[in-house]
């Protein structure tokens, strides 16, 4: 099966889930007008970007989900990120915020991916990765007690195919020349019981999402 077969079917799959939107929203800058989001699916997030007053472009490889995603795009770009070549049309512009939400986990080389976003943000801007923590501690357990299996979504989604834990994913934001200027992530077992305190202390093993405001080095 091909990638954009398989995304194809899967557009209903990746919805905006209630954690991710909770990191957005705390790392979404209001002074950011132009948005490039990687990776917007049936436009999600797009949607609430629009109402916000952004101006908002798209990228995904599934022309189905763009479709779906047009009203809320300003113009729109079907490609495989993991291609060598982007397309030039987009790689012409600059972007206030570029957006690449639980992407880089799906690609074989994600610092080639942070290389190419470098030329799309603008001197001031910034850019906000999120993605899965594979060492969350319900991860922890299950490989303890031997259990590995890939899942039709979640943290072991079946389209994962580069792991990160909160070490690694620093990591590779600082070898691509990238700054972290806030960090914010999502700790649903703790946020029920006022207990976050033990997530920023250890994030490593609370967070199940990641997420990342970085700017230029």
């Amino acid at each position: 099966m091909k990638n954009i077969e398989y995304y194809n079917k899967k557009d209903g799959v990746y919805k905006l889930s209630g954690g991710r939107e909770k990191i957005l929203s705390r790392l979404i800058l209001d002074n950011a007008k132009t948005v490039l989001d990687v990776g917007c699916g049936s436009g999600d997030l797009a949607r609430i970007l629009q109402a916000k007053g952004k101006i908002v472009s798209g990228v995904d490889i599934s022309q189905i989900a763009l479709d779906v995603a047009k009203p809320y795009l300003h113009r729109s770009f079907c490609f495989d990120i993991q291609q060598d070549i982007w397309p030039v049309e987009l790689m012409e512009q600059k972007f206030d915020m570029v957006i690449a939400s639980e992407v880089i986990e799906h690609i074989f080389f994600p610092a080639d991916f942070l290389e190419k976003t470098k030329f799309l943000v603008a001197n001031d801007g910034f850019l906000i990765i999120t993605t899965p923590n594979f060492l969350f501690w319900k991860n922890r357990l299950k490989m303890l007690f031997g259990k590995f299996r890939y899942e039709q979504k979640g943290l072991l989604d079946f389209g994962h195919i580069r792991f990160f834990t909160v070490e690694t994913v620093r990591e590779i934001f600082n070898k691509a020349g990238f700054i972290i200027q806030q960090e914010w992530h999502f700790y649903p077992n703790l946020y029920k019981r006022k207990l976050n305190f033990l997530g920023k202390l250890f994030p490593g093993v609370f967070a199940y999402q990641f997420g990342f405001l970085l700017t230029l080095n």
